[in-house]
């Protein structure tokens, strides 16, 4: 091997080095979603132990989430459309095995509300 290939070979060679650190320097960053998950806290998800119900006190609820977004079927949607009606509005994610398992139980909540005035959206993150 010549000095030139072997210089090479060791440049390239530290710049895969510092490639994959960065990469996994870069995996480790804040994330506000995975420092909650990693908290464990109480963010209201309900696990496969039981159903929990949270009502807040009228004086105690702040102002409505506005919200815009695009859904599935490439249609906009804003909390506009919502406004003075119940919303259940779940984030998931098709990878989550909770989230898959509490899909039925979703949609059947959604189906014993069907002549009332509740809609339901889904946000997959």
């Amino acid at each position: 091997m010549t000095r030139r290939t072997t210089t090479t070979l060791r440049r390239l060679t530290a710049a895969g080095a510092a490639l994959a650190l960065t990469a996994s320097l870069a995996s480790c960053s804040d994330n506000p979603l995975s420092d909650q998950y990693r908290a464990g806290d109480n963010k209201g998800f309900i696990a496969a132990d039981g159903f929990r119900v949270v009502e807040i006190p009228t004086a105690d609820r702040g102002q409505p989430v506005t919200f815009q977004g695009v859904l599935d079927t490439g249609d906009a949607v804003t909390s506009d459309e919502y406004a003075g009606d119940v919303l259940v509005v779940n984030f998931w994610y098709a990878a989550c095995a909770p989230c898959r398992v509490e899909a039925p139980e979703l949609e059947a909540a959604h189906e014993a509300f069907a002549d009332e005035d509740v809609s339901f959206l889904g946000v997959n993150i």
